[in-house]
């Protein structure tokens, strides 16, 4: 019979609407191979793990939205208290009151919270600060962030309070993931991309923060007219008008392919099978899954000096760094990466060996376990 302290759940409203399912599950298969008794709570099913859907993936109407939040969690947490699962984990983009009340619920219910605090600082500027100091030094019981950066920077608004209880578990790869990649040839053909062209790819979520318009400055500037790129996600709390009028102004409409909108797996598997360098020109950031995929599957990747990206990349040897903010460096990055790409892939696949062995699942669910 298992100890109580082996069992915990994961309960996440996000889930398949913006790719967490692939941590969740990854995540659950782990703790299942450690030993942990693992339940998934979210709106989405994986093979070989114990899943509940009380969430909706769908939620069209601000009504809707409302009652999936609230009524999903307290529905997932009267759940967790009648199947005996005392303690849970809950990923945090965000300090909202809509979220230290469900969580205060949970606590009424004699929860105990395992908080992944995912953005220390949340993107959309929506952060209270009461809520944040009540979540985190009060309601959260452990508090866990995916690196050292996100440690430091977390502390410091805590100073002496919180640091007993904040550890650092990795996000995870991707090499047990229902990602599939095919080759470059076959995927460009399924896109109807061209054969002979340098193609960039920014990936998801489009948010301020992550620096697109960064991205198209530089292009501009990269006189290779053969170097393209795809531009695919779906923009958060922003308008892509603003960067289609940037792709006008500097007459960059022939060198653009433009997904907007959710991307569904497959279409992400083609998308990053077809690309030659996968480029993250962020302002700010905590930790990226994009990253881990590309690096996973030995995609070539270029990203900005942000301290997160230092740490995953080593400096330059799992990959490629620009001076963040820097559009001249960004051009002349992208045309050194296109000019040496042997260099490139031997770098991706220093990367691939080094997310495989240091960001393993099992590896990270044997960290959760010595801290439950």
């Amino acid at each position: 019979m298992q100890k109580p302290q082996d069992r915990i759940a994961i309960v996440d409203f996000v889930g398949c609407k913006a790719g967490m399912d692939l941590y969740d599950s990854n995540l659950a298969a782990g703790l299942i191979k450690v030993g942990v008794d693992v339940l998934v709570v979210s709106n989405f099913t994986a093979d070989g793990v114990p899943a509940t859907v009380l969430f909706k993936k769908e939620t069209p109407t601000r009504f809707s939205k409302f009652w999936n939040f609230f009524y999903g969690h307290f529905k997932a947490f009267y759940l967790l208290r009648k199947r005996g699962f005392k303690k849970f984990i809950f990923h945090s983009f965000s300090f909202e009151w809509k979220d230290l009340l469900v969580l205060t619920f949970s606590k009424l219910l004699g929860l105990r919270l395992f908080l992944i605090v995912h953005d220390v600082s949340g993107f959309a500027d929506s952060d209270n600060g009461y809520v944040k100091r009540i979540v985190i030094g009060k309601v959260a019981d452990k508090v866990l962030v995916h690196n050292q950066f996100s440690k430091a920077t977390l502390l410091k608004g805590f100073p002496g309070e919180i640091e007993f209880k904040t550890h650092i578990v990795k996000h995870g790869n991707f090499e047990d993931s229902s990602v599939s990649l095919t080759s470059k040839e076959v995927a460009r053909n399924i896109l109807g991309l061209s054969g002979d062209k340098f193609y960039l790819l920014f990936f998801g979520q489009i948010k301020k923060v992550k620096g697109l318009e960064l991205l198209l400055e530089a292009l501009s500037n990269v006189i290779d007219k053969n170097v393209c790129l795809i531009i695919a996600g779906k923009p958060w709390k922003n308008d892509f008008n603003e960067y289609q009028k940037l792709i006008d102004d500097k007459g960059l409409a022939d060198r653009i392919v433009a997904k907007i909108g959710f991307i569904e797996n497959q279409d992400r598997d083609l998308l990053f099978s077809a690309a030659d360098l996968l480029v993250l020109p962020y302002h700010r950031i905590y930790q990226s899954g994009v990253a881990l995929m590309a690096m996973t599957f030995g995609v070539p990747l270029l990203t900005s000096d942000l301290e997160p990206f230092v740490e995953l990349i080593q400096k330059d040897k799992n990959g490629n760094i620009f001076v963040s903010g820097n559009s001249e460096s960004l051009a002349n990055k992208i045309l050194e990466v296109k000019e040496n790409y042997s260099d490139a892939l031997v770098k991706s696949q220093n990367g691939m060996r080094h997310v495989i062995e240091e960001y393993d699942w099992v590896k990270i669910a044997r960290n959760y376990k010595e801290i439950l």
